[in-house]
């Protein structure tokens, strides 16, 4: 199935109001870059950059789809 950012944070914000909630067990993986991250963000060249954009700015953009995630 191929993740569409749009359509899985309406899912998602659809579940959460029955109070379901779904996260991951992370809110940094690198491999999301272009699917959940906006890949203009993270790319410095060709590259993935994890110093380019501050944690809380990950953050967020992680939160505009997932309501939850787990934080060790």
């Amino acid at each position: 199935m191929l993740f569409v950012r749009e359509r899985m944070a309406a899912l998602l914000g659809s579940l959460a109001g029955q109070g379901v909630y779904l996260g991951t067990a992370s809110w940094r993986y690198q491999g999301w870059c272009g699917t959940l991250y906006d890949e203009d963000r993270y790319l410095w060249g060709s590259h993935f950059s994890k110093s380019k954009v501050q944690p809380r700015v990950r953050l967020r953009e992680y939160a505009e789809v997932f309501r939850t995630t787990e934080i060790d």
